[in-house]
Parts: C-alpha cells; sequence; structure tokens
C-alpha cells in the first residue's frame, strides 16, 4: 500500500480526528498560518472585532463554535471545536451536532465571537436553519429563507472611524432577495447580495458603493475594504476597487437573510478600523478557497474539459479514470474518494492498486469533468499511456514512453472563436521531442514541449509564446491564446506575446513523440474564454499546493 493509499485509508477510518494532509498539499494558511505554527487562519492577522465560523478561526479561542436547538424537545447545546488536526485545522464538533439532531431538525440560536471581543451574535425572530452535510463539500452551514432569519447583536455596535474591513463565506441560493451577508451597525457599513440577480455590493453609510458579480447558487468567499478611495470588493480572489465612505452611527451587528430568497452562510469577520492589506486580502480568500472549496475549479469560468486525478468541481459526480489491466484485459472505472477537507477529493488509488495487483494497467478513458462530456478515449490497447502510481511523490500520472502514437481524443471540436485557455501539470522526463499536453482541435490550438527546457503555447492561426520549463521536472502551466494579450505561465512566471487561435475543426486530445517520456497528471481546457490574471494565479497557487510543482 502506497503512502497516498494509507494516508486516505486513515483519513476516512479516523474521520476529522485522523485528518491530515500531505506537506506540500496542505492548503495555505490552514497549516503553520500563524506566528504560533497552530494553523487557525487568523493567527497571523491583526486582531479581528468579531469572527464566527463552523471552523476555529483562532488558535487562542476555547469557547464553543454556536449554539444549537432541536425541534423536536427545543433542547439547546453548545457545539465546540475538535482538536486541532495538521491540513484540517480544527473544525467544529459535526459528529455532536449529528449526534443531537438525530431523526429531527436543528436550527442555531447563538453564533458565538471567536475574536475574543464577546460579540456573540444571538437569533433574530426566526434561528437560522443547521444544514448538516452540505454544500460546500458536505461541510455544515447556517441556511436563511426570509427576512425573519438570522443573527443579531444583543447590543449596538459603534464603528471607530467608519473604515471596516470584512469577510464571508457565503451563496444565495434561491431567489433574488437581499441576503445580508454582514452589516457592521444596522444598516449602514454592510456587505450583501442586491436584489440584481448574481451581484453582490459593500455599501458605506456615509457614501458610496461597489457592485461585482457573484454568481447565485456558488459558493463564493469575499472579502471587503470600506476606507473612502481605497475601497475594494473581493470576490472569489478578483478585486473591483471604488469609494466608499463608511458611517460611525450605532446599530446592531446582523447577518440575515432575505424576502422569498434562501440565503447560506458559514464564515463571517470583520474589523473595525482596519484596513486589510492586498496581502492579507489574498492569503485570506485563497485560505477560505482552499478550506471550503477546496475543488479548484468551483468558483471559475465553466471550462469546456477539465481531466485530473484528482476532483476538479465539486459538481462532478463521475469516475476519475477507466482503467485496463495487462493480465486479462478487464476494464474498471476509478472513482473519487470522499470530500476531505484541507485535501480535497482524490482518486480512490486503493482501488485502483487491487485492480493492477501483479501486474501494469493503463489508462483507456479520462473522464471530463466540465459537464461538456469531452471524455479522452483510447480504445487501442497498444496506444493506451501506462498508469504509473507514485509518480509525483505519492501521486499518480498517465506516462507516454518513445511511442509516437500514443494519444487520447475525443470527437471533433469546432472552436467557437479562436480565444482559447489551456492548463497542465505536467512533466517531459526526458528526450527531446513534443509531449502534446493537449491539443483542443488536432494539430492546431495547442500547448505542449518544445526545444530542450522549453514549452510552447501555439495558436492555430498563427504565433507562439514560449517559456522555460526545465526538462525531467513538474510544472504548473496556463496558457491563453488571446492574439496580443496571449501568455504562457508557468509555475507562476508569465511569459506574454501574440498568438492567434483558430476555429478548424479538429480532435481534442494529448499525445508523446518517439523520442521523449511525457508524463502528465492534470489537464483543462477554456473554449472562447481567457483566464484572469487573477484566475492564473489562483490556479497556479492551487496546482502547486497539490502536486508540489516549484
Amino acid at each position: 500500500m502506497t503512502r497516498w493509499v494509507a494516508l486516505i485509508a486513515g483519513l476516512l477510518a479516523a474521520g476529522p480526528a485522523g485528518a491530515q494532509c500531505l506537506g506540500f498539499q496542505c492548503p495555505p494558511g490552514v497549516l503553520g498560518a500563524g506566528a504560533s505554527g497552530s494553523g487557525a487562519p487568523l493567527d497571523g492577522f491583526t486582531q479581528p472585532s468579531g469572527a464566527y465560523s463552523f471552523r476555529k478561526l483562532r488558535s487562542a479561542y476555547t469557547g464553543s463554535a454556536f449554539r444549537i436547538k432541536r425541534a423536536s424537545d427545543l433542547a439547546e447545546l453548545d457545539i465546540g471545536f475538535v482538536g486541532y488536526v495538521p491540513g484540517l485545522g480544527a473544525p467544529w464538533d459535526e459528529a455532536a451536532a449529528t449526534a443531537h439532531c438525530a431523526a429531527t431538525t436543528c436550527s442555531i440560536t447563538i453564533a458565538y465571537d471567536q475574536s475574543g471581543n464577546g460579540r456573540d451574535l444571538p437569533q433574530s425572530t426566526t434561528a437560522p436553519v443547521l444544514v448538516l452535510g452540505g454544500a460546500p463539500n458536505s461541510l455544515a452551514h447556517a441556511r436563511m429563507t426570509s427576512a425573519a432569519f438570522g443573527f443579531v447583536s444583543a447590543g449596538s455596535f459603534t464603528p471607530a472611524t467608519g473604515v471596516v474591513s470584512m469577510s464571508v463565506v457565503a451563496r444565495r441560493a434561491v431567489g433574488t432577495g437581499a441576503c445580508v451577508l454582514f452589516r457592521e451597525n444596522g444598516a449602514l457599513n454592510r456587505m450583501q447580495a442586491t436584489a440584481a440577480a448574481a451581484t453582490w455590493q459593500v455599501v458605506g453609510g456615509t457614501v458610496g458603493s461597489i457592485v461585482a458579480a457573484a454568481p447565485d447558487a456558488a459558493w463564493h468567499v469575499a472579502t471587503v475594504v470600506i476606507d473612502t478611495t481605497g475601497s475594494v470588493l473581493n470576490i472569489d480572489g478578483t478585486e473591483t476597487a471604488g469609494s466608499v465612505t463608511g458611517n460611525t452611527t450605532p446599530g446592531l451587528i446582523t447577518v440575515q437573510g432575505g424576502a422569498t430568497t434562501t440565503c447560506d452562510q458559514a464564515e463571517w469577520v470583520f474589523w473595525d478600523n482596519y484596513t486589510l492589506t492586498p496581502a492579507e486580502r489574498t492569503a485570506l480568500s485563497q485560505n477560505q478557497r482552499d478550506y471550503w472549496m477546496p475543488a479548484p475549479l468551483d468558483t471559475f469560468a465553466s471550462p469546456s474539459g477539465a481531466y485530473s486525478f484528482r476532483k476538479l468541481k465539486s459538481a462532478y459526480s463521475g469516475p476519475a479514470i477507466r482503467i485496463r489491466r495487462a493480465s486479462d484485459n478487464l476494464e474498471t472505472d476509478i472513482n473519487f474518494l470522499g470530500y476531505v477537507p484541507g485535501l480535497g477529493s482524490p482518486w480512490d488509488e486503493a482501488a485502483a492498486a487491487a485492480h493492477c495487483a501483479a501486474t501494469t494497467c493503463f489508462l483507456r478513458t479520462w473522464y471530463d469533468q466540465s459537464g461538456a462530456g469531452k471524455d479522452l478515449v483510447q480504445t487501442v490497447a497498444a496506444n493506451q499511456p501506462s498508469l504509473v502510481f507514485n509518480c509525483k511523490g505519492s501521486l499518480p500520472c498517465w506516462r507516454i514512453s518513445n511511442v509516437g502514437t500514443v494519444t487520447l481524443v475525443t470527437t471533433s471540436t469546432t472552436p467557437a472563436t479562436g480565444v482559447v485557455s489551456f492548463s497542465a501539470v505536467a512533466s517531459r522526463d526526458s528526450g527531446a521531442g513534443n509531449c502534446f499536453w493537449l491539443r483542443q482541435n488536432g494539430n492546431l490550438n495547442k500547448l505542449q514541449t518544445g526545444t530542450a527546457n522549453f514549452w510552447n503555447l501555439i495558436g492555430g492561426t498563427s504565433g507562439t509564446v514560449a517559456a522555460a520549463a526545465a526538462d525531467g521536472a513538474w510544472h504548473a502551466a496556463q496558457g491563453v491564446l488571446n492574439a496580443a494579450s496571449s501568455s504562457l505561465t508557468i509555475d507562476g512566471t508569465a511569459t506574454t506575446g501574440t498568438a492567434t487561435g483558430i476555429v478548424t475543426a479538429g480532435v481534442t486530445g494529448i499525445l508523446g513523440s518517439t523520442t521523449s517520456v511525457c508524463s502528465g497528471g492534470e489537464a483543462i481546457l477554456w473554449d472562447a474564454y481567457p483566464l484572469t490574471t487573477t484566475e492564473i494565479a489562483a490556479l497556479t497557487a492551487n496546482q502547486r499546493s497539490f502536486w508540489g510543482t516549484p
């Protein structure tokens, strides 16, 4: 049993108390985030004015997470946190909550303040509903199904200066009412989902607002700064700047639902009289995305093809790969394991190892997680890539060794516009021939290796962007074909250039060469969509963290 299989087996057997992460797979800001090294995500931040979550946010906090009440007999119970787990932090004790709520429903009567300032938030007219085993990724959260549901502070809060920073993890699940994501002082300094579909907003109690897109039904992490001309609204790592002036009038701290609307919320933090720096906003956003939505593509534009040995989208419910063993040519699908906070949903290596025991296996199908149905299939046994279990550390990959005809392809694809984005995690292990990490339409728009120690992004119409990528090492690459705005980013370093895609039809696939050994673990394609600089940085960071690339 490999180290990866043993780890997953231990995680699933032990539950939260036994969970951990693999060194390079520990989410940024979860393991060793603060000066104490405890891993609580806010340990390295200025002390907040209020902090509420289904996970421990500060190591110094010793109280409970929430107080819950069951419907059957109205019995209430404080739910604390389980002990600190490397790579997972200290989640709330969901086992205790589940036992208390067995055969009935529960509501949340108090959200306890982890900041150390004692600003607990009791229920308002109607307590939010406790959702166990829900989204995102089977994590608990609070649900508010009308404006009457929510949390309201017991007393008024008076802002010191009108400068305030806020952070939430939430979604508007159903409806178009205004979800009050967080209000510092009544209806004044606040962040909310507006009455307009797919729109969130930050509003200053004195003057100004910032509006940004946030698709409904999807979970988002958002950070706000109200600081006059230095104000920002950061949603899923993308910042919109503006000018918003806060108000110092006293008011209640509130988190509430909206009329005829379902608002789901999981984490709230605010800092009074403090402006989170750009570095702090980036770190907090990345930490929240890694913990609450670690399927890396959950907050991205929908790809047109997505392939990996880990789950890339939480909504995907199919298998990871289909493999064939050499001894008797028997094929089987290999699924993903259940979600583990801080680790994600890796493939079921134990099942693959059992199928391939005492023989070798080959990759017959790499299933498309995008929802577009573009599975990469190779039915000819001689042309199937090898399945390697401990390819990148303890992580798996496909490998093409010195055979130019090895390929995985789908039916013909006709690009919509010639604007294309590619992503790959891969290595040219040896040789000087091309490794085609992903070709959108035959030998046209593509991401591949080039000359020794270089990768190329090639437009089918014209142009190539080349970037250094050492042979014999794994890399995380993001390529954008967008005419003069094209770029190839290798391990976080961007090279810009001009390359224009072509709309000629052709097959999508990967391909090796006769003189090289090529290995890959992840490939993603976006048709008619250019990844933004922020998206490139976020995806690169996620891949480097999970796969351990440079």
